[in-house]
């Protein structure tokens, strides 16, 4: 359990880094999307779609990214004062369980399994 223990100042830094990072490919989905519209003007033709469909889909990958880098953030954010002894415990049993190949289909089937109606959802999932 020791290798989970991080400092604050550890925290602090990944969020820095994370913010930063997001804020970086903000910057250039923002400059391609500008070089995009300015090709799309003077550029015709098969070869100009084909890059326009190809570019689309980079920065739709990248915004995805960028989502992610958020939730993660977020999530450290939220984490940043530590894991409580039952979340340290129920982790510890969670390594166990995967320690075997029983444990691992278990686990692995409530990934699966479909969430009970009513429970709150994790943003992750959406990903």
């Amino acid at each position: 359990m020791e290798r989970l223990k991080v400092h604050g100042v550890d925290l602090a830094q990944l969020i820095s880094d994370l913010d930063e990072m997001e804020r970086y490919l903000k910057a250039k989905i923002d400059r391609m999307d500008g070089l995009l519209d300015l090709v799309g003007q003077r550029w015709r033709g098969p070869t100009a779609s084909a890059y326009k469909d190809l570019q689309r889909s980079v920065n739709e990958d990248a915004r995805t990214v960028r989502e992610s880098l958020i939730l993660i953030e977020e999530a450290v954010k939220a984490s940043r004062d530590g894991f409580t002894a039952q979340e340290l415990d129920v982790l510890q049993a969670m390594r166990k369980l995967q320690d075997t190949a029983a444990g691992q289909d278990r686990l692995l089937g409530m990934a699966d399994a479909a969430p009970e109606p009513g429970l709150p959802k994790s943003k992750l999932s959406e990903l």
